[in-house]
């Protein structure tokens, strides 16, 4: 009964995510260790991620095809920050929208469908991310010697929470 409830728990938090958004560290370790526990398992994890996928997708969709004339500039599926051309890849190549919603789509340089998939898809997507939960943190072990003088980032290439 409690496995349960924790893995519905963690099921309605992935299904939820707000990609790109990620995941905490400490989300990610509570994740790890029901999944570990195997109170969850890789293709229910997956499964929850494909609609956080396609919820955002949508998101991205409706973004590029509105004609909201208060948006600040033009957003583009290629190279506006607020899309994410591999998920919206993904969500096409998956049949997540109908023929009529993917002709309100501009497409870049003359692309259409078939071509943004094949450019922008990401063939282990839902692996991929699932991967990134469930794996350790990334952590800095050793800094190499430094010259008096030198720049040090103080933040290089870390996971602050």
């Amino acid at each position: 009964m409690l496995e349960e409830s924790l893995r519905k728990a963690v099921e309605d938090y992935l299904k939820n995510v707000d990609l790109p958004e990620w995941i905490s560290e400490k989300e990610k370790k509570v994740i790890k260790y029901l999944h570990n526990k195997q109170i969850i398992n890789n293709s229910q994890i997956e499964k929850c991620l494909e609609e956080a996928i396609f919820k955002r997708a949508r998101k991205d969709f409706e973004l590029l095809t509105s004609k909201n004339k208060n948006l600040p500039y033009k957003i583009y599926l290629d190279y506006s920050p607020e899309v994410m051309p591999e998920i919206f890849a993904y969500a096409l190549e998956k049949g997540e929208f109908s023929k009529r919603e993917i002709k309100k789509i501009k497409f870049d340089h003359g692309e259409n469908a078939e071509d943004f998939i094949k450019s922008n898809g990401h063939e282990n997507l839902l692996s991929e991310l699932r991967e990134h939960i469930l794996s350790p943190p990334y952590k800095i072990k050793y800094i190499p010697h430094v010259d008096e003088g030198d720049y040090i980032d103080p933040h290089p290439v870390c996971l602050c929470d």
